[in-house]
C-alpha cells in the first residue's frame, strides 16, 4: 500500500505504454515487502532535464528503455565495467549525489540459460540479428563464459560492426560474422541458438528468422521476444524436440538484476520470486 514513506523507482523511454515492467517490478516489490512504487514515464525529448529532476526528486534508480540507453551515458558519473564496454546502460542509480550507470539486460537472458542449468562453458552459440539486444547478450555471454559466438544479421555490416567491438573488448575469443542469407545450417555446430530479431513479435507472429532444420537434437533454442509468449520460432524447436528458453525469463530476470542495484542486496531465493511474478503475470 503506497503509503507517506513509499519511494519511488521507475521507467524512462520514448514509448512505455505497452511494457510488462511496472507489472514486474511492483509484483517483486510486493514478494519481498520494499516499499517502493515502479512507475514508467515517456520522455520525448529533454533528457538531461528529466535525469537532473529525478535525481532531485530522491528517487532511487530507474531503468533505461529505447532511444535513451546510449544518450544517457552522458549523464553518469560511473559506468560498471560492462555497461563501459558495452556502452550502453538500462540500469541507473541515484547514489549520494551520484549517477552510477549499469547494464542488466544481457546478464538476465544469462541467468534464465543458468536457471535451466545450461552449460554454457566452451559452447558454440549462434545469435540471430545484430541490434541492442544481441549486443547485451554478445557482451553478457562473452563476459561471463568462454563460448564461441557467431553473430547473424540481414545487414551483413551491422553484424560484422559488432563482431569487431565484441573482439576489441574480448581479445582471447573467438567471434564470427554473416549475413543471414548466407547461413548454412547443414550438419550445424550450434549448441544454443538465440533469436534477437522481432520476427514473432507483432505484427510478424507468422514469422521465423531461420528453419528449425539441421541442428543437432541437443541444440538449444532461445528468443528474447515475450508477446506472444511462444513464438513462432520456439514452436517449431518444440516440435522437433528441442529444449527451449521463454523471452519472459530474460524481461523478469533483468528487472530483478536492477532491483539488486537499486537495494545494494541479494534476493535470497531469486527464482522463488521470479516464479512468483510469474504465476500472476497474464501471457499470451
Amino acid at each position: 500500500m503506497i503509503d507517506d514513506k513509499t519511494r519511488l523507482i521507475g521507467l524512462i523511454g520514448e514509448d512505455t505504454r505497452k511494457t510488462s515492467s511496472p507489472f514486474i517490478h511492483n509484483k517483486a516489490l510486493e514478494i519481498v515487502a520494499k516499499n517502493y512504487a515502479y512507475l514508467a514515464f515517456d520522455v520525448k525529448d529533454n533528457l538531461d532535464k528529466v535525469i537532473n529532476g529525478l535525481k532531485y526528486m530522491n528517487i532511487k534508480g530507474l531503468n533505461i528503455t529505447i532511444p535513451y540507453k546510449e544518450e544517457v551515458i552522458g549523464y553518469i558519473d560511473e559506468l560498471d565495467e560492462l555497461s563501459n564496454m558495452m556502452k550502453s546502460v538500462n540500469t541507473i542509480k541515484f547514489d549520494n549525489g551520484k549517477i552510477k550507470g549499469f547494464n542488466t539486460d544481457g546478464l538476465g537472458f544469462y541467468m534464465s540459460l543458468k536457471d535451466e542449468d545450461i552449460d554454457l562453458k566452451n559452447k558454440n552459440i549462434l545469435i540471430l540479428g545484430a541490434g541492442g539486444a544481441a549486443r547485451g547478450i554478445a557482451f553478457a555471454l562473452s563476459f561471463k563464459e568462454n563460448s564461441n559466438i557467431d553473430i547473424v544479421n540481414r545487414n551483413y555490416k551491422k553484424a560484422q560492426a559488432l563482431v569487431l567491438d565484441l573482439r576489441s573488448n574480448f581479445k582471447d575469443k573467438e567471434f564470427k560474422f554473416n549475413a543471414i542469407s548466407n547461413l548454412n545450417l547443414k550438419n550445424s555446430k550450434y549448441d544454443i541458438v538465440i533469436n534477437t530479431t522481432s520476427l514473432g513479435m507483432y505484427p510478424n507472429e507468422n514469422k521465423t528468422p531461420i528453419l528449425i532444420d539441421g541442428f543437432k537434437s541437443t541444440c538449444v533454442f532461445c528468443d528474447i521476444v515475450y508477446k506472444p509468449h511462444e513464438t513462432l520460432f520456439l514452436k517449431e524447436a518444440k516440435k522437433k524436440n528441442h529444449k527451449i528458453i521463454y523471452g519472459i525469463n530474460m524481461l523478469i530476470y533483468q528487472a530483478l538484476l536492477a532491483q539488486e542495484i537499486w537495494f545494494d542486496y541479494k534476493f535470497e531465493d531469486i527464482n522463488l520470486v521470479k516464479e512468483g511474478i510469474l504465476k500472476d503475470l497474464k501471457l499470451n
